[in-house]
């Protein structure tokens, strides 16, 4: 398994991922994930991979999904004694993957993009089918690795351990490129969240808030508002429209870990204020009881 699509962010990438797994299983295939630098077909450079951090992206984050893994199937084709051969290797072309992606009613959908794109009103029939889908297979085959869950378990003991929380998921640079709706797509902004805010600070005194955004200006203006009571994680963010993932800095492996740990941690807290995202998605997708309001959708809790 792979991924097709070289301009995809991190929870994109899960997302191929999970649907993939979805055929294998179907299919009865055995899965195997690999990311490499280069996406298959487009000449485009995965936006995570680091030499230093070795040759799949998916094993800089995840355990193999099964047993054995990517490169011990490599080793397995390479031997002439074991009875694995190379043709017996399958990927999917990426015309049958962006078909998974898009336009297959049974995969996984983070939002209303692709065949569900007719769907302007918040479904959340819809919504909850598409997250109870995703978190089986992630409950079945991926585990993060555990030097990941251990940066998640020490800043959760350090700032979030018996305080209530709410989780806020603010997406800006370039939300707005993928196609869906208008609505979908709009950029949320920092002033439409305020007083979601305010309103369960003031019902829940005492509480912090928990902010995990790609967009620098939408952290500074939270933390002019909220001071002490906002929390972050020490994330790459972006000033401009840019998003970081796409930033040439060198620094592939850590985007990819902190948009993760982000991720995680709001799946801790004990509300979550989203817009549409995969990122936002993704938080109920590890956790679909989680209580949340979308402000794209404007849905209710």
């Amino acid at each position: 398994m792979r991924s097709f699509h070289g301009n995809a962010g991190f929870f994109a990438i899960l997302t191929f991922v999970l649907n993939q797994l979805r055929y294998c299983e179907k299919h009865r295939y055995f899965p195997v994930v690999y990311l490499g630098e280069k996406i298959e077909g487009t000449g485009d450079f995965n936006a995570f991979y680091d030499a230093k951090a070795g040759d799949n992206v998916w094993e800089y984050y995840f355990e193999p999904v099964l047993e054995p893994g990517y490169s011990e199937i490599l080793k397995m084709v390479e031997d002439p004694a074991h009875p694995l051969f190379e043709q017996e290797l399958l990927s999917l072309s990426n015309k049958h993957l962006w078909y998974l992606h898009q336009h297959d009613s049974k995969s996984i959908y983070a939002y209303n993009y692709g065949y569900y794109k007719r769907k302007e009103k918040y479904d959340a029939g819809w919504y909850a089918e598409n997250r109870n889908r995703a978190h089986r297979l992630l409950e079945k085959y991926v585990q993060v690795k555990q030097p990941i869950l251990k940066e998640i378990e020490d800043y959760y003991e350090e700032h979030m351990r018996g305080k209530n929380v709410i989780g806020v998921h603010m997406r800006g640079t370039d939300k707005g490129s993928a196609h869906a709706t208008e609505k979908t797509m709009r950029i949320v902004t920092p002033e439409e969240y305020v007083p979601h805010i305010d309103a369960y600070l003031k019902e829940h005194s005492g509480s912090m808030v928990f902010l995990a955004t790609d967009q620098q200006q939408f952290l500074v203006d939270l933390k002019k508002r909220y001071g002490d009571q906002l929390l972050s994680y020490d994330a790459v963010r972006s000033d401009g429209n840019l998003a970081p993932f796409q930033m040439k800095d060198g620094k592939n492996f850590k985007k990819g870990k902190d948009v993760l740990i982000d991720c995680l941690l709001l799946s801790r807290c004990q509300f979550l204020l989203k817009c549409t995202s995969h990122v936002g998605e993704a938080v109920l997708w590890f956790r679909p009881d989680l209580s949340h309001r979308d402000l794209n959708h404007d849905s209710p809790c």
